[in-house]
């Protein structure tokens, strides 16, 4: 059988934006799956960027209800861990002390990706939970001193971002 994948993915877009334009990226393309990632940009401190907790998880849920109306299955990943060592777009603001760094951000949004999917049955890919477990894999074979700041994971994550995976 035939497969197509049709990455409708925009770099630095939020779950709004994404919503925004569901009709033209997704449905349209009459998709029987349909791969759901936000949450990085999501945290993100500028004020038309960041999607509160609860308007995050209530755009997953939506984004779930466009998906399957299509008769499409929604697969959901949590957002992949950021190395904050790495990460010079947070280092210019305190707006992330408060999760004691960017990456403290995601490990809430990963949160809340997970409880959506549990509340709806949906499947979901635990990225951060893979990147997380390698992280610990790594300090257990002496690779790195502490896997919580993941600096350990360089060759896995974009180290001239922190943020991408390579």
């Amino acid at each position: 059988e035939r497969v197509v994948c049709i990455n409708s993915g925009v770099g630095g877009e939020n779950t709004a934006e994404g919503l925004a334009r569901f009709e033209p990226a997704v449905a349209r393309r009459e998709p029987d799956l349909v791969i759901i990632e936000f949450g990085l940009n999501d945290i993100r401190y500028e004020p038309e960027k960041t999607i509160a907790p609860d308007a995050f998880a209530e755009n997953l849920r939506i984004i779930h209800r466009e998906v399957t109306a299509l008769g499409a299955r929604a697969l959901f990943t949590t957002p992949n861990v950021i190395i904050n060592a790495y990460h010079e777009y947070s280092k210019g603001t305190d707006y992330y002390d408060r999760w004691g760094g960017c990456n403290g951000a995601i490990i809430e949004y990963a949160g809340i990706v997970r409880e959506v999917t549990a509340e709806l049955g949906a499947p979901l890919c635990d990225v951060y939970r893979a990147f997380a477990d390698k992280a610990l894999e790594l300090e257990f074979a002496g690779a790195c001193p502490d896997r919580s700041d993941f600096r350990c994971l360089g060759t896995f994550i974009n180290i001239s971002d922190g943020v991408h995976p390579t």
